[in-house]
């Protein structure tokens, strides 16, 4: 279930089982344990993979103070009840050093749906940011109403100001206080789930690499992701002395959110319900971790575990 974490991999179960069940023959017995186990034990059961990764901290974000003064900072109790409100954010593939080209991926997720795109460009320059955000914007099952960022270069120039400011399709844009990431907090947290957790921390500069990341960008992993990968999502949050009292939802898969949200029309509901009668997860899976495989032997790497 492509190492999935305890909470979302019990809520997932009831989607991905019927799946696996037709392909392999699952007895009675074994089907009815699977979906009574709790989440603690499959958090003792995985405890022994999850203790193996490794976690690294690396940050190549750099502000642009000419741009920050012509970029409101977004309002930080605003309320997000529809589609649309997104965070954009990118992450290096430089692996050890930041010197040389290298190719980033551009992540964006919508914080109401927590529906999430990502995008791989060869060097982080404007023109390349605005391509990659068009390419997402089409593949989104819904408008981009505003897109908020942090100080980096690659989203505060003329280039992507302009491109926001188109009047067929205007997006307001807005971005967080410069190096405070909670002020991207959902995109942020996107980025270890959909890109350090599928690609590492190696380094990606290769023509092979760039083609073979953006087709599982495209294709397996957003499916993966979108239709059957349950998030969680926080719906109040305050402070009782010195402590915060958070209240989470049900675990849902975004797909399931832009089901339920009113702000989307039921023709592209209907779409997405048809596309998700047509997905394999398993199918899905095995594609991918054979994509993987490929791209890990580029420069014999193997320290990302495939599913079993």
């Amino acid at each position: 279930m492509n190492h999935m974490g305890p909470e979302k991999m019990k809520a997932a179960m009831p989607t991905w089982l019927p799946h696996y069940a037709s392909k392999s023959k699952l007895s009675k017995e074994i089907n009815s344990k699977l979906m009574s186990m709790s989440a603690s034990t499959i958090a003792r059961i995985l405890k022994p993979t999850k203790d193996s990764i490794i976690k690294s901290n690396k940050s190549q974000t750099q502000s642009n103070h000419l741009f920050k003064y012509k970029i409101p900072v977004r309002p930080f109790q605003q309320n997000i009840n529809s589609p649309g409100f997104v965070q954009g954010d990118s992450v290096a593939h430089c692996g050890t050093s930041i010197e040389g080209p290298h190719y980033w991926t551009l992540t964006v997720t919508d914080i109401h749906t927590t529906w999430t795109e990502n995008e791989i460009i060869e060097a982080k320059t404007a023109k390349n940011t605005k391509i990659a955000l068009a390419d997402i914007q089409a593949r989104l099952p819904f408008v981009i109403l505003n897109f908020h960022t942090d100080c980096g270069n690659e989203f505060l120039n003329y280039e992507i100001m302009d491109y926001l400011k188109n009047p067929n399709c205007y997006i307001v844009q807005t971005r967080g206080r410069a190096y405070k990431e909670n002020d991207q907090a959902h995109v942020e947290q996107k980025n270890n789930t959909h890109v350090r957790n599928l690609l590492g921390y190696h380094r990606y500069d290769r023509i092979h690499e760039f083609n073979l990341i953006k087709k599982i960008y495209q294709n397996e992993w957003r499916l993966l992701m979108n239709f059957f990968t349950p998030q969680r999502k926080m719906l109040t949050k305050h402070k009782v002395r010195s402590k915060y009292i958070r209240k989470y939802g049900p675990m849902m898969t975004p797909y399931q959110r832009v089901l339920q949200s009113k702000h989307v029309s039921e023709q592209t509901k209907t779409q997405l319900s048809n596309q998700f009668k047509d997905i394999n997860p398993i199918e899905l899976v095995e594609t991918l971790n054979l994509e993987l495989k490929k791209l890990m032997n580029f420069k014999n790497r193997s320290d990302r575990k495939v599913a079993i």
